[in-house]
């Protein structure tokens, strides 16, 4: 398969994804701190297997790279639930833009505020 081709499909896969979840936590009617414990559940079992199955759980982890292992986890469940909130406070579609620009922001500001080399 093209590599045009498969990203085209992976691409539109994801969005659809995203969408239908978005969908999910608005029709559920759970508390989002629910919908947050059993993302995270069913994401780990998958990095658990997945990691698994392509050898990645070999060697050690040390305190440091496991420090920035969790910091990384938490602060992507602090944006979970803050996109999950945000489901109730404005529509899917507009939640969904924000969530995927805000990288694109985050790194504009880091190129005009730090110091050219």
């Amino acid at each position: 398969m093209k590599n045009k081709k498969r990203g085209t499909i992976e691409m539109t896969a994801a969005m659809v994804n995203s969408g239908t979840i978005g969908w999910f936590v608005v029709e559920s009617g759970q508390p989002i701190i629910d919908l947050l414990f059993w993302r995270c559940a069913f994401g780990a079992a998958t990095l658990l297997i997945v990691c698994s199955a392509k050898g990645m759980l070999r060697g050690q982890l040390s305190l440091r790279l496991f420090a920035w292992a969790a910091l990384g986890g938490a602060a992507i469940v602090f944006n979970w639930l803050l996109i999950f909130a945000s489901f109730s406070r404005a529509s899917i579609s507009i939640s969904t833009d924000v969530y995927n620009t805000q990288a694109f922001c985050c790194l504009l500001w880091e190129g005009c505020s730090s110091p050219r080399r």
